[in-house]
C-alpha cells in the first residue's frame, strides 16, 4: 500500500505530535514540578538559615550579657558577701595595718542589741545587715591616713561612722642649775608642761561592713553613687 504525499505529511505530523506530547508529559512537566519544589525548599532553607543567624546573634548577645551579669554578681558577692566573714575582716585589717605601717592596737566587734536585731529583721528585705567594729591604731598621721585609704579602697564595702584622732601627750624633762651654775641635775620626776607628738597619734575608728543574710545578692536595693574621697587634708594638723 502506497501512501500519498498528503498522507505522508499527515503521518509525519502525527508522529511529531506524539513525540512532543510524550516529551512534555513524561519528562518536561515532572521535571518542572521537581524544579519548582526544589526552589521552594531552597527558599525555605534560606529563610531558616537567616533565622538561625539572627538567633545565633541574639544568643551571643544573651551569652555576653549573662557573662557580664555573672562577673558583676561575683564582684557584688565580694563587696557584700552572703555571710558575715568576721575572721576575714580581722585578717584584712591586720594586713592593712602592716602595709600602711600603722600599729594596730585593737579590734572590737560590737554585737547588736536586741532592739537593733529586731529592727534589722524588719528591714531585712530591703537592706543588708551590718557589722559594727571599733578599730584602734597608732602611728604617724600619714600612716594612719594611709591605713584609712587602704580600707576605703578595699574590695569589700566599708563605711566610716566616726574617726577620732588623739595626740599622745608627753612631758619634757626640766633641769635645775646649782647656785654656782657649775652643774645641772635632772629632777627625780619628769615635770613641766605637756607637749604633743604629731607623729605619735592614737586613732579610733568606728566602721561598718555589710552582708546579706539568707538573701541573694541579686535582690539588693539600688545603691547611691559612691562618694569620691577628698584628696586634700593630707597635712598633719598635729604638727604645730
Amino acid at each position: 500500500m502506497r501512501l500519498s504525499n498528503r498522507e505522508k505529511i499527515l503521518l509525519s505530523l502525527l508522529v511529531w505530535t506524539i513525540l512532543i506530547y510524550s516529551f512534555y508529559h513524561f519528562f518536561y512537566f515532572p521535571l518542572n514540578q521537581k524544579v519548582t519544589i526544589l526552589v521552594e525548599q531552597n527558599n525555605s532553607l534560606h529563610q531558616e538559615l537567616v533565622s538561625a543567624k539572627l538567633l545565633s546573634k541574639k544568643q551571643n548577645v544573651v551569652n555576653s550579657r549573662h557573662n557580664k551579669y555573672q562577673i558583676e554578681l561575683a564582684e557584688l558577692e565580694v563587696q557584700v558577701p552572703c555571710s558575715p566573714c568576721i575572721p576575714e575582716v580581722i585578717a584584712f585589717l591586720e594586713d592593712t595595718s602592716q602595709k600602711s605601717k600603722a600599729i594596730l592596737r585593737g579590734i572590737n566587734y560590737r554585737d547588736k542589741t536586741q532592739d537593733e536585731v529586731n529592727k534589722s529583721n524588719r528591714v531585712r528585705d530591703t537592706i543588708a545587715n551590718s557589722l559594727d567594729f571599733d578599730v584602734m591604731a597608732a602611728g604617724s598621721y600619714y600612716d594612719l591616713v594611709t591605713f584609712l585609704k587602704y580600707i576605703e579602697k578595699a574590695p569589700r564595702v566599708y563605711t566610716f561612722n566616726h574617726i577620732k584622732l588623739v595626740a599622745v601627750p608627753r612631758k619634757e624633762e626640766t633641769v635645775t642649775e646649782d647656785v654656782a651654775g657649775l652643774s645641772t641635775l635632772p629632777q627625780p620626776e619628769l615635770k613641766g608642761r605637756e607637749r604633743f607628738d604629731g607623729n605619735n597619734l592614737l586613732m579610733t575608728v568606728n566602721l561598718n561592713t555589710y552582708f546579706y543574710n539568707g538573701m541573694s545578692a541579686t535582690a539588693k536595693v539600688n545603691v547611691n553613687k559612691k562618694v569620691k574621697p577628698v584628696q586634700t587634708g593630707r597635712d598633719n594638723p598635729f604638727n604645730l
